[in-house]
C-alpha cells in the first residue's frame, strides 16, 4: 500500500461469528482529534447474522466479507486497501439469534476534505454493500469528538472485540443506530480537546443533547463534568431512554466551556424501538410455516434448515421473515403482508383437492408475484406450428405426436420481465385442474422442471412462445 503525507491504518477483526442470509450492513464513523491536528476516523459496521451466506467448512459453518477501501482527493486516489474477515460458527441455530457481526476500520488523516469509499461483499453470493463518505476533518482547535452511542459499556479485559475497548471497558456499539425503548438506557462516549482550566485547576464542560423529533424539541439531556485534565478528557455515561416514544430522533449536540462560555454543535441521529413478541405466522399448523419459508430459501440455507431442530426452525422463522423487511422503522413488516396477500390469492385460484398455496402454481405465485404474462394454450390443435421456427429431429416430433395424440391438455406459460427475467411452463398433466410445473428457464431458483418437458406440449409447441 503506498503512503503519502498521512498515515492510513487499518485494523483488522477476526471474530468467531455467524450469519446467514441477503448481505445487509450498516455503518457508522466517528471522527476523534488525532497527534499533529490530523483526524481520526473511526468505521464502525456490523452485519447481522442472518445477512451472510454460510458453507459448511472444515472447521463448522464458514462466510466472508471481503472489505475494499479507497481515500481518494477530488478524482485522484490518495490511497487503498483490502482486506477479507472469515466468520466461523460451529453452533447453526446461532445464526438466527440477536447478535451481529461487528468490526471497526480506523483511519488517520490530515486536515483535507476526502472521499472514503468502502465495498463490503459476500464472497459466496457476491451481493454487495458500497457506503461512501466525505470526510471533513475536525478543526483542530475544535472542543469535541462526535458522539458515540452503544448498548452498554461493560468491565472487560478479554480480547474479545478488542477494537472496541477503551481503558479496560467494552464499548457495545450500534452502528445501526437503533435502540430498543425497553432497554432503558443507553450510553455515549465522547472526548473533549482544548478546554480552559479553571482557578482550581479543573475543566468546567457541559453537554447538551436535544432530541428532536418531527422538527419539535421533545427533551434536552444535559451532563455537567468538572475534573482534571486526566479525568475529563475522555467521558462517558448513560442516556435515560425509558420515557421517549418509539421512533426517529434527530439529535442537536452542543458542548459549552464553562470556564470561558463558547460553544460547539454536532449533529447526529438514533432510532427508538419497542420490541414485541414476533411470531411470523401465516398458518395454524408450524410445519406450514416451515414449508412457506422453505419457498424462498437458497441452496446453502436449504441444507442449513435441515440440520435445525424444531426450536431452532421457530427461531428461524422471526429471523427470516425480518431480513425480508424492506423498511424495519416501520412497525409493520410490508413484505409479510405482500406475501399474505399473495397466500390469499393463490388459495382462491389454484386450490384443486389441496390449498393453492401449496401447488406448484401457488408457489411460484407467491415466490414472485404476479407474472408480467400469462399464456393460456392447449395442446395438438395446430395452431403452433413449431417446424417453421425450427428443424427438429424426425424421431422428436413423432414423440411428441405419439405422447399425446390420444390427449388434449391445457398448459400455460407465466413470463417474468421486471425483476427477473424466466419463463415457467405448467401443463394440466391429469386434465384436473391442478397444474404441474415442467420447465423453468431460470437455473438457479431451485426449481426442478422435467428434462424431457416438451413431449408433454404436443407436436405442435412452438418455441417462440417463449420470447
Amino acid at each position: 500500500m503506498k503512503k503519502y503525507i498521512f498515515t492510513l491504518v487499518f485494523f483488522i477483526n477476526l471474530s468467531l461469528l455467524f450469519a446467514a442470509g441477503a448481505l445487509g450492513v450498516y455503518v457508522d464513523d466517528n471522527r476523534y482529534l488525532a497527534e499533529g491536528g490530523n483526524t481520526r476516523l473511526e468505521i464502525n459496521y456490523s452485519l447481522p447474522y442472518f445477512t451472510l451466506d454460510f458453507m459448511q467448512g472444515q472447521y463448522g459453518y464458514e462466510a466472508e466479507i471481503f472489505v475494499d477501501i479507497s481515500v481518494k482527493m477530488g478524482d485522484k486516489l490518495i490511497s487503498s486497501d483490502s482486506f477479507t474477515n472469515k466468520v466461523i460458527i460451529r453452533d447453526a441455530q446461532k445464526m438466527f439469534s440477536d447478535e451481529a457481526y461487528l468490526d471497526k476500520i480506523t483511519i488517520t488523516l490530515p486536515a483535507y476534505q476526502f472521499l472514503i469509499d468502502v465495498d463490503f461483499t459476500d464472497t459466496h453470493t457476491e451481493n454487495t454493500y458500497h457506503w461512501s463518505n466525505n470526510f471533513i476533518p475536525l478543526d483542530k482547535e475544535g472542543m469535541f469528538s462526535d458522539l458515540e452511542l452503544s448498548t452498554s459499556i461493560m468491565p472487560d479485559t478479554t480480547s474479545f472485540l478488542a477494537k472496541f475497548h477503551r481503558q479496560d471497558h467494552l464499548y457495545q456499539v450500534k452502528p445501526s443506530h437503533t435502540y430498543s425503548t425497553n432497554q432503558g438506557q443507553i450510553f455515549f462516549f465522547e472526548e473533549f480537546y482544548n478546554l480552559f482550566e479553571d482557578e482550581q485547576g479543573n475543566y468546567q464542560v457541559a453537554l447538551d443533547i436535544e432530541f428532536i423529533k418531527d422538527q419539535s424539541v421533545i427533551d434536552t439531556v444535559r451532563f455537567n463534568f468538572s475534573a482534571p485534565w486526566q479525568n475529563v478528557n475522555e467521558v462517558s455515561d448513560k442516556i435515560d431512554i425509558s420515557g421517549y416514544e418509539e421512533g426517529y430522533y434527530d439529535l442537536h449536540i452542543t458542548c459549552t466551556d464553562k470556564v470561558i462560555d463558547i460553544t460547539e454543535t454536532r449533529d447526529d441521529f438514533l432510532l427508538l424501538k419497542t420490541e414485541r413478541l414476533k411470531l411470523n405466522r401465516f398458518f395454524p399448523e408450524i410445519e406450514d410455516d416451515f414449508m412457506l419459508a422453505g419457498y424462498f430459501f437458497n441452496s446453502n440455507q436449504d441444507n442449513t434448515w435441515k440440520n435445525l431442530s424444531p426450536e431452532g426452525k421457530k427461531n428461524y422463522l422471526d429471523r427470516f421473515w425480518q431480513s425480508y423487511d424492506p423498511n424495519p422503522a416501520t412497525e409493520e413488516n410490508e413484505f409479510l403482508v405482500e406475501v399474505a396477500q399473495r397466500i390469499d390469492y393463490a388459495n382462491d385460484n389454484f386450490s384443486h383437492f389441496k390449498p393453492g398455496w401449496t401447488s406448484d402454481m401457488g408457489r411460484i405465485y407467491i415466490k414472485y408475484g404476479q407474472p408480467y404474462e400469462i399464456s393460456k394454450l392447449t395442446t395438438n390443435l395446430g395452431e403452433n406450428d413449431f417446424s417453421d421456427f425450427k428443424e427438429y429431429d424426425i424421431n422428436e416430433r413423432k414423440h411428441a405426436y405419439d405422447f399425446n395424440k390420444h390427449a388434449i391438455k391445457n398448459y400455460q406459460i407465466w413470463k417474468y420481465r421486471l425483476k427477473k427475467n424466466a419463463n415457467y411452463i405448467f401443463i394440466d398433466m391429469m386434465t384436473s385442474g391442478d397444474y404441474k410445473l415442467i420447465y423453468s428457464s431460470d437455473d438457479e431458483d431451485g426449481e426442478n422442471g422435467l428434462p424431457d418437458w416438451r413431449k408433454y406440449l404436443g407436436y405442435d409447441f412452438d418455441d417462440r412462445l417463449l420470447d
